[in-house]
């Protein structure tokens, strides 16, 4: 606040948000009972909430309203319908919150980028996004992010001001650290903006560290690994919005010599998870939101199995979101050896529609090609495309189309990878663009 140089006195949105962080740097320790104790309460009073306010509710939790104990609360819990995106999208009024409780407001929307289908809109309320904001914190503590130090951010350009070749570059971090510590410059910059000079822009900033999306990450890091470009401030990056397979984490690494950090997070339910500074495996961020990870028929799954991600955000009441069925799928892990009594997962797949389909039924995630592309030619950008079960498009961007000889070399590795001899056809394309969102996917399957 003005005036107020020590002891530092912030605002109150801001201290709120400080309250809420030095809870969660502390609660982060708690046993695993500990940790779902608390995450029940908090759902307990969302429930009440939702009943009494949200029409869309109604009908849909009378069950769990008349549930006396525990077991039957849990019975009742599993047995409530998964929340679709189809819902969201076609019940969008009846999701809403006929009335707030005092502090709550008000509400902002947030939309997806549409990468898998139709955009989904969502009512976050004001206190949600606080908390939300408390929970980033945690994340730069993990990774022991210096405020001072320069900081750059490659993402979609909203306000369309952050063009090449300056982009944009403000006081602060950004809305959610300036407000409480004082920061070192921030740099952003249009994520649209063309790998190569995006490269030529990271090497002129000089950051020190770098948000981005995984799969911009992957491109500007293999055009600097090409064309011997050092950018040798950076020394940590966070990956976001994408998932981050162990080879692009790879090709990072070698590029810049930087730490990546992976960030799993939706537009509609904010920061999920976020990876152990110690082990390297996410830790969902239990005191926001509940995530359950289920097998098809709905079950729980167990250590070591796959299963897709369902979530409820504890704290929205603006358009509560009971057990929603996001459409990725993650791997449930072990209580971590760090001592977080945070739940864990292992490893996040992706999306449903990412998934290779085989005539044998099996489906299965694909590894990351780059490398091997550009080792059977210089490959500049790629999309694979299932349009069936025997049905492959490759997209090429290349200076040149390749020869038969190069086809058949890329064909025949291709095929080893996705474990069947798919007959392959190539497409070659001045470029594969990204969504508006600025998302890019090097896998897509069309296989309803």
């Amino acid at each position: 606040m003005p005036g107020m140089s020590w002891p530092a006195v912030c605002r109150p949105e801001t201290a709120r948000s400080i309250a809420v962080l030095n809870q969660m740097l502390y609660s982060q320790w708690w046993t695993e009972n500990e940790v779902k104790a608390a995450q029940h309460r908090q759902l307990i009073q969302l429930l009440r909430h939702a009943f009494a306010h949200v029409p869309f509710y109604r009908d849909r939790l009378r069950d769990l309203s008349k549930s006396n104990t525990l077991d039957e609360f849990q019975q009742a819990w599993q047995e409530l319908p998964l929340l679709s995106r189809s819902d969201i999208q076609d019940h969008g009024p009846d999701l809403q919150a006929a009335t707030l409780p005092d502090g709550h407001g008000p509400g902002t929307w947030s939309e997806t980028s549409g990468t898998s289908g139709k955009p989904v809109r969502v009512l976050l309320s004001a206190l949600y996004m606080g908390l939300q904001a408390a929970g980033n914190l945690r994340g730069y503590y993990w990774r022991q992010w210096d405020f001072g130090n320069r900081f750059a951010c490659i993402r979609a350009d909203k306000k369309n001001k952050a063009h090449y070749p300056d982009g944009t570059a403000v006081k602060g971090w950004g809305s959610i650290i300036a407000p409480i510590f004082r920061s070192g410059p921030g740099y952003y910059l249009d994520i649209h903006t063309d790998p190569s000079l995006q490269a030529e822009w990271l090497s002129r900033r000089e950051p020190d560290y770098l948000m981005t999306y995984a799969s911009n990450a992957m491109h500007v890091a293999q055009y600097c690994l090409d064309h011997d470009i050092r950018v040798e401030s950076l020394k940590s990056l966070e990956l976001v919005s994408e998932t981050v397979t162990p080879e692009i984490r790879a090709v990072c690494e070698k590029a810049w010599g930087a730490r990546v950090f992976a960030n799993y997070g939706t537009r509609e339910a904010g920061t999920v998870a976020l990876e152990c500074p110690d082990t390297g495996v996410y830790h969902t961020q239990a005191e926001l939101v509940l995530v359950e990870v289920l097998h098809d028929d709905g079950r729980p799954c167990a250590v070591g199995e796959t299963g897709r991600v369902v979530l409820t955000p504890l704290h929205n009441f603006a358009m509560p979101l009971l057990r929603y069925d996001i459409g990725d799928y993650a791997e449930v892990g072990e209580v971590c050896s760090c001592g977080r009594g945070l739940p864990v997962l292992r490893r996040v797949h992706g999306r449903q529609n990412e998934l290779l389909h085989l005539p044998n039924g099996e489906r299965f995630w694909l590894p990351f090609h780059g490398e091997v592309l550009t080792a059977v030619a210089p490959v500049r950008q790629y999309q694979i495309i299932q349009h069936g079960l025997d049905d492959i498009e490759v997209r090429l961007v290349v200076d040149g189309e390749l020869s038969p000889d190069q086809e058949e070399r890329l064909t025949a590795r291709l095929q080893e990878d996705f474990r069947h001899p798919f007959p392959i056809r190539y497409t070659y394309v001045p470029s594969i663009p990204r969504s508006a969102g600025g998302k890019y996917q090097i896998f897509v399957s069309k296989i309803a």
